[in-house]
């Protein structure tokens, strides 16, 4: 089956496709405020690594994150919708685009939450 491009109610946020089931979304990065609330969950994931997905804890930050991320651009998405589109196959690639759409990798996650020095 061949995605399906969801729109925009407003002009939204530019950002990376991300895909969710058959619908694929514009995902643009985090705000400063929701990057202060998940920068702890996000060092809490990178430093468990991939292996460690399998808590509800862990999960609940992933979709916490997708959900938060697409938000700026689909005011009417539920978290319902993120988990029920979210699978084992996308997850991944889903967080990671909205990461690096977020000036986030992986090298770099140790770098946005230390101290900055003059």
């Amino acid at each position: 089956m061949e995605a399906i491009k969801t729109t925009l109610q407003d002009e939204g946020y530019e950002g990376v496709e991300v895909t969710l089931g058959r619908c694929v979304y514009v995902a643009p990065p985090l705000s400063l405020k929701a990057m202060r609330v998940l920068m702890p969950k996000i060092m809490a994931l990178s430093a468990t690594g991939a292996a460690a997905l399998v808590t509800d804890e862990m999960f609940d930050t992933l979709s916490e994150l997708i959900y938060t991320a697409l938000k700026r651009n689909y005011p009417a998405l539920t978290m319902e919708a993120v988990e029920e589109g979210l699978d084992i196959k996308n997850m991944h690639a889903a967080m990671s685009a909205i990461l690096s759409a977020s000036g986030l990798t992986p090298g770099n996650l140790r770098a946005a939450t230390s101290p900055m020095i003059p």
